[in-house]
């Protein structure tokens, strides 16, 4: 799956999520310097939302700020985000449907 890898799915708006945005990946054999430079800033996103320091010299200006951005968000939001909005606005119902469960439930 593409950028979920480092954070656990659990929801079912967390797996339509993933599935949403693997589908929208490219067919075939993608670039591997493509996908390292990809897993690098999600696994630098994943860092400094865990309050880690984290070198981000070695991406350019604009991955620096997106990187940044991103990591005030939650994993989640941070990844369904990246999805066009009608997607992204079925993961969101999807998501608030199971959050309205689990607290109707005493979970949340």
């Amino acid at each position: 799956m593409f950028g979920f890898d480092s954070h656990t799915l659990k929801t079912e708006a967390e797996k339509l999520a993933a599935q949403l945005v693997s589908d929208r990946s490219p067919s075939g054999r993608v670039d591997a310097d493509q996908l390292e430079d990809h897993q690098r800033k999600l696994a630098a996103e994943d860092a400094l939302r865990r309050g880690e320091q984290v070198d981000l010299l070695s991406f350019g200006r604009n991955e620096q700020l997106e990187i940044q951005k991103n990591a005030r968000m939650s994993p989640f939001v941070a990844r369904a985000s990246r999805l066009p909005m009608p997607q992204f606005l079925q993961v969101w119902e999807r998501d608030d449907g199971e959050r309205a469960g689990r607290a109707n439930a005493g979970i949340d």
